[in-house]
């Protein structure tokens, strides 16, 4: 008995041990305190005011519980709106309208010197192909879309010239060509297409397309600034006929604010000096050349190697 006595005594110590290491008894309770935990960082979302006392929950007198502080109440943070990006969108581009008055050439009763139209002249027909060809590669080397057909004089031909050249730009149906007539006191080009008299007010003043090359046409004052940049934007070459620079203002104004200008001079009629003078109305950048108009293609010997240079020689 005395051996057994003994291991429970040592039991019951070593039970004690564990009493003061782990928990408490109901009579003899001890102070327990239970440490804060720390604060979580704080987000910049939260509001950073200074850190609460901890609040202690008195048990009893001998006792006392320390609780962590409640995690401190988010702040509503007000989201300012972003200015939305601003997006430059490019204006449609303008749809191109078809003319009402439409003309087959057929119909219509071409003057016989517009060679190139009524086929009356093949050799003639011939060489204003060939001037076609040099004008557009001129405007393809340096982008020029705006040409002014002239010359120093009266009744030299230039409205033959334009209508011609414009009609052999027109052959390609890729190639919007637009003929512009501000010639307003003859009215040339409609007499010559035949237009005229058929005495109808849109011929003459509307826009108008001769098929089947596809040419159109508009009788109407020397246009502003403005007008001529809104018709550059429709087309891709616009040949205008005007009158004769010495006589016109206007077509003073239209050489110096177009892309390139021709003066027109007939063979043997037309005095060097004025060609000389309608020259000085045209600035030097914009000289396409000069076109020798009714050369007899069968004296091939007056039609010499200076005269061929002129015809779009040198600005």
């Amino acid at each position: 008995m005395g051996r057994v006595y003994k291991a429970l005594v040592r039991a019951d110590r070593w039970s004690d041990r564990e009493h003061a290491i782990g928990s408490t008894t109901s009579n003899d309770r001890a102070n327990v305190s239970i440490k804060a935990q720390p604060d979580p960082p704080v987000s910049p979302a939260i509001d950073n005011q200074s850190a609460r006392p901890d609040l202690v929950f008195e048990d009893s007198p001998s006792s006392a519980v320390r609780v962590a502080p409640a995690a401190p109440a988010l702040r509503r943070v007000p989201v300012t709106a972003q200015p939305k990006p601003h997006i430059n969108v490019a204006p449609a581009a303008k749809v191109f309208e078809e003319p009402v008055e439409i003309h087959n050439i057929s119909s219509l009763a071409i003057a016989p010197h517009l060679v190139t139209l009524a086929g009356t002249d093949a050799r003639a027909a011939e060489r204003y192909r060939t001037l076609a060809a040099r004008l557009l590669s001129m405007a393809e080397r340096s982008r020029l879309k705006t040409f002014l057909i002239t010359s120093a004089e009266a009744s030299e031909g230039k409205t033959t010239v334009a209508v011609n050249l414009a009609w052999s730009l027109a052959k390609r149906p890729e190639r919007r060509v637009l003929l512009l007539d501000v010639n307003t006191d003859s009215r040339a080009m409609s007499h010559a297409l035949g237009i005229a008299s058929k005495n109808n007010p849109a011929a003459r003043n509307g826009l108008m397309r001769l098929d089947p090359n596809g040419l159109y046409a508009l009788s109407q004052a020397a246009p502003s600034a403005g007008a001529l940049a809104e018709l550059a934007s429709r087309f891709d070459i616009v040949v205008v006929d005007s009158q004769s620079i010495l006589e016109s203002a206007d077509t003073q104004n239209l050489a110096a604010s177009l892309d390139g200008t021709v003066i027109v001079a007939r063979a043997g009629r037309t005095d060097r000096r004025k060609v000389t003078a309608a020259r000085k109305f045209v600035p030097k950048s914009k000289r396409l050349g000069l076109i020798l108009n009714e050369i007899d293609l069968d004296a091939e010997g007056s039609f010499t190697r200076a005269r061929k240079r002129s015809v779009f020689g040198k600005r």
